[in-house]
């Protein structure tokens, strides 16, 4: 993998509210994190590396417990349907003639 050595800086696909005007998002990823800021502005955010991992890890765990959360709530659903106990065991009774 090739190592960071100097910022590289590229232009997003996505449009930011700056001072009034719709704006494309810049990026310039350094040795200590990336940097946001709107083209044409001098003015930016450092995102650090470390943070930046964390919170991704939150976002994925957050994701992951959702995702389990709705599935064991559709298991739910299906088991309050279906017939508990002896009675589900039982056959049902054979209609004789008459």
């Amino acid at each position: 993998m090739t190592a960071l050595t100097k910022p590289v800086t590229r232009e997003l696909g996505y449009l930011v509210r700056d001072r009034g005007k719709t704006r494309p998002m810049m990026a310039t990823m350094t040795a200590s994190g990336i940097e946001f800021r709107a083209k044409g502005t001098r003015t930016s955010f450092l995102l650090p590396w470390g943070a930046a991992y964390v919170r991704s890890a939150q976002l994925a765990a957050a994701a992951k417990a959702a995702e389990k959360k709705q599935l064991r709530g559709r298991q739910s659903r299906r088991k309050e349907t279906a017939p508990r106990g002896a009675a589900a065991l039982r056959k049902p009774a054979a209609a004789g003639p008459g």
